[in-house]
C-alpha cells in the first residue's frame, strides 16, 4: 500500500507536470504555421497516464462507466478538488475531497480487497 505522503507527492508531481505540459502546448501553438488551420496544440507527457494507473492499482480503485475511477475524476473532472469538492457515499451522505489528503482517506476507506 502506498503511503499518504507518497500518494500526495505523486499527485502534486502529476499536477506540476500537467501545468508544464499546458505551457508547452501553448508554446508549440505559437510556433505552428498560421497559414494552416491553426488549432491549439495539446501536449501531454505519457508519464502522467502511467502514474495515474499506478495510483489506481495501489489504491484498488474500481472503474465505473460514468466517471472512470475516483482518481481520474478528482484530477480531470474535479480539477484537483477545486471544481467539485465532494463525493457521495452509497447512503447519499457527502464526503469532502478538496485535497489530495482527503482523496487518499476516501480511497483508503473504500478499498475493495
Amino acid at each position: 500500500m502506498i503511503t499518504k505522503k507518497s500518494f500526495i507527492a505523486i499527485l502534486n508531481a502529476i499536477r506540476t507536470q500537467s501545468e508544464q505540459d499546458y505551457k508547452s502546448g501553448n508554446l508549440l501553438t505559437l510556433l505552428s504555421d498560421p497559414a494552416e488551420q491553426n488549432y491549439k496544440v495539446m501536449f501531454s507527457t505519457p508519464i502522467i497516464t502511467e502514474l495515474i494507473k499506478i495510483l489506481v492499482d495501489e489504491m484498488k480503485c474500481e472503474t465505473s462507466d460514468q466517471i472512470g475511477n475516483d482518481i481520474d475524476y478528482w484530477i480531470y473532472e474535479a480539477k484537483y478538488g477545486e471544481h467539485f469538492d465532494k463525493i457521495w457515499k452509497e447512503d447519499g451522505s457527502e464526503v469532502s475531497i478538496k485535497t489530495a489528503s482527503d482523496l487518499y482517506d476516501w480511497l483508503l476507506a473504500n478499498i475493495k480487497e
